[in-house]
């Protein structure tokens, strides 16, 4: 997959760049006592104020409080069933939206001297509804961005298990001859 943005957006005076991820895939259930297997499949998109994907003011910014800003995420669409979960359990007054991102340890929200903008900081709530604003721009401009994401993991699952097959077809090649060298040993040998 390219590392170049497929997609800009422009919102608040800035050119936000995104690209459609690889679809993250997790599994539930099917222990050892035959439980079923519950799938969750969620689209993922990577959106940046910095073509190259690292937050670098000096390549693309937003300007909040009248400070300059840098956006890096790989954000995670939530299942309606996830989001909906996670909307029962928070407290009224808290943030809550359909996007998360679970590496907000590398990334984020990025100020013009490059450290971290921390979830306490002004800043972050203005942050984060420009992002959230941006992300549902994107949706309503491609629709359809979900089921790309998800062809992505399942061309990306299949090849992967299409190589394992061709190394276990030249494994089984392998000990093929090496079990007909052994034949002839055990011919040699005699009765």
């Amino acid at each position: 997959m390219s590392n170049e943005p497929e997609f800009e957006i422009k919102f608040a005076d800035t050119t936000f760049y995104l690209r459609i991820l690889t679809a993250e895939r997790k599994t539930y259930g099917g222990g050892w006592r035959g439980e079923k297997v519950t799938e969750e499949i969620s689209g993922r998109v990577q959106i940046s104020t910095d073509p190259d994907w690292k937050g670098d003011t000096d390549f693309g910014f937003v300007k909040v409080r009248g400070r300059k800003y840098g956006i890096e995420h790989t954000m995670t669409r939530l299942a309606e069933d996830e989001y909906d979960r996670r909307l029962s359990v928070h407290l009224e007054g808290s943030r809550i939206s359909q996007w998360t991102s679970l590496s907000r340890y590398s990334g984020g929200y990025r100020n013009d001297q490059g450290q971290s903008v921390k979830y306490e900081a002004k800043a972050y709530n203005s942050l984060f509804e420009i992002e959230k604003d941006v992300l549902t721009q994107f949706e309503k401009d491609n629709p359809d961005w979900q089921r790309v994401s998800i062809r992505r993991l399942f061309e990306y699952e299949r090849d992967r298990k299409a190589g394992e097959a061709r190394q276990l077809r030249l494994e089984a090649d392998e000990n093929d001859v090496k079990a007909a060298e052994w034949q002839k040993r055990i011919d040699r040998l005699g009765a």
